[in-house]
């Protein structure tokens, strides 16, 4: 183990991006998909993207479970279902990347 410096992130939430956006995987796709989506009860369980998001900051943008909407980052944007969890922060996003 080797102690390093912390450094802020280059880029933080703002008025125009007011999230954090973290992607990762779910545990029925694994990778891109390109294996796990040719089989049908793996891909049953996590047919498409979608973004979770926190119940109470969905309210805050009149947001309903299982709506579409497009979600833009300094990067590109998306179009994906929404899912409430409270799982999640308030502050963050999470889009899976397969």
């Amino acid at each position: 183990f080797h102690a390093v410096e912390y450094s802020h992130p280059d880029e933080v939430p703002c008025q125009q991006f007011p999230f954090y956006l973290t992607t990762g995987r779910v545990m029925a796709q694994y990778q891109s998909g390109t294996q796990t989506r040719r089989v049908p009860d793996l891909c049953d369980a996590a047919p498409r993207a979608f973004v979770e998001i926190h119940p109470s900051m969905a309210s805050r943008y009149s947001l309903f479970d299982g709506e579409l909407v497009k979600v833009i980052s300094r990067r590109g944007e998306v179009l994906v279902e929404t899912r409430f969890s409270t799982s999640i922060r308030p502050d963050t996003l999470f889009i899976p990347f397969h």
